[in-house]
C-alpha cells in the first residue's frame, strides 16, 4: 500500500524524509491497536504524521455469499495534538473463556482455501460487559467517571452492542453513536464512526471521546480522546 500511494518509497539512506509500514493483526481492535503504536511514535518524536488504514473485503470476490461482513475502507491521519488534544489512554483485555462466541478459521478442501467465520447469536450481549469492565478500568486509571465521556464510538455498531454497553458501563445510551446500516462493518467501524461524528458536527461539542471495540477472542480495547 505505501508503495502504491508513493508514499516516501525510497529508502531513507536514499530520500531526506523515509516512512516506514508493517500491519497491525488484531481484527476488531485492530485501530485502536494502530492508535496506540501511532500515539507512541507520535510522542516519542520518531514520526510527524501516522496513517492507519483499515477495511475488510469479500475473500471469495463476491462469490461468498454468506460472508458476514462488508467490504469497507477507511483512513486517518494522526498528528501532534494542540492544547492537550490526543490519547489520554489505552486499555485493552482478553475473555478467553469465551473464546467460542466469535472465531474465524481458513482450511484446505476441494483444493481450494476455506475461509469460515462463526459468530455466536449472543456475542454482542456476552461481550459488552467485558468490554464495559475494560473501559471502567480505563476511566479509573484516567480518575474519570463514566459521565465524563461526552461521545462514545462502540465496535460492533449494532444496536444491541451499543445499548448493553452503555448499560453495563454506566453510560447514557444517548451519547453512544449509531451509524445506521453499519451493523455489518468490522475491522474499519471505528474510523467509520469518527467520520460520521465528525460529518454531525458531534465532534465540536465533545471534550472527551471513548472509542471501545470487542472482537473475537474475546478481545476488548479502549481508548480515550480528548479532542
Amino acid at each position: 500500500m505505501q508503495a502504491d500511494l508513493g508514499i516516501n518509497p525510497k529508502h531513507p539512506r536514499d530520500s531526506p524524509h523515509g516512512s516506514f509500514s508493517f500491519d497491525v493483526s488484531n481484527g476488531a481492535c485492530g485501530v485502536l491497536t494502530a492508535f496506540e503504536i501511532a500515539d507512541g511514535f507520535i510522542r516519542s518524536g520518531v514520526v510527524e504524521n501516522a496513517l492507519v488504514v483499515a477495511g475488510d473485503s469479500d475473500p471469495g470476490h463476491g462469490l461468498a455469499r454468506s460472508f458476514p461482513y462488508d467490504a469497507v475502507g477507511a483512513a486517518v491521519v494522526c498528528r501532534e495534538g494542540e492544547d492537550g488534544s490526543g490519547f489520554a489512554g489505552f486499555r485493552f483485555d482478553r475473555a478467553p473463556e469465551e473464546s467460542g462466541l466469535a472465531y474465524s478459521r481458513v482450511s484446505y478442501s476441494n483444493r481450494r482455501n476455506r475461509l469460515e467465520v462463526e459468530t455466536s447469536e449472543d456475542f454482542a450481549g456476552r461481550a459488552a460487559p467485558w468490554a464495559a469492565k475494560n473501559v471502567s478500568s480505563l476511566l479509573a486509571d484516567l480518575d474519570l467517571r463514566p459521565h465524563s465521556v461526552d461521545l462514545v464510538i462502540a465496535n460492533p455498531l449494532s444496536a444491541s452492542f451499543r445499548e448493553m454497553f452503555a448499560y453495563h458501563a454506566g453510560i447514557d445510551e444517548e451519547v453512544v453513536l449509531a451509524v445506521p446500516g453499519a451493523e455489518r462493518v468490522l475491522t474499519a467501524a471505528p474510523l467509520l464512526g469518527l467520520a460520521t461524528a465528525a460529518e454531525r458536527g458531534w465532534l465540536r461539542g465533545a471534550r472527551r471521546v471513548l472509542m471501545v471495540s470487542a472482537g473475537a477472542g474475546i478481545v476488548v480495547g479502549a481508548g480515550l480522546m480528548v479532542v
